[in-house]
């Protein structure tokens, strides 16, 4: 068992009372837990625990509250009767980089790879076979 979480944010928080727990409890609540319970039961412990509260404020009542367009871009809405607003962060823009191809051709495979290829053509609709034949290979 590793030692007690010192974190600051769990320290402050009004939620957490890890510091509660003394150090003899804590170790006879992980004994139990992961000595005597199996996954089953450990799901049941955990969910003992939690307080479930019903949600106060929606944000959206949309399935999605942003989409993704052909063109790459990315909109957003808060609320429901929102319109659309384009996704603008510095970070989006960075991942989004062109890489040149590593290759200029396709590669060639070794025939053993090949040979395993169409040996398992059986399980794929006949509509793929073509690709499969036609790989380069030694």
């Amino acid at each position: 068992m590793e030692g007690r979480c010192l974190a600051e944010a769990c320290r402050k928080s009004s939620k957490l009372h890890c510091t509660e727990i003394d150090e003899g409890k804590r170790e006879k609540i992980f004994k139990y837990f992961w000595g005597k319970l199996d996954w089953k039961e450990r799901k049941i412990y955990v969910k003992s625990l939690v307080e479930v509260s019903d949600v106060k404020r929606r944000r959206t009542e949309a399935v999605h509250s942003r989409r993704y367009n052909v063109d790459g871009s990315m909109e957003f809405k808060l609320l429901h009767s929102d319109n659309w607003q384009p996704f603008t962060s510095p970070s989006l823009r960075k991942a989004c980089v062109s890489v040149a191809p590593l290759y200029t051709s396709p590669q060639k495979i070794k025939a053993l790879k090949f040979k395993h290829l169409q040996e398992l053509k059986h399980v794929l609709p006949k509509d793929f076979h073509p690709f499969y034949d036609a790989l380069d290979h030694e």
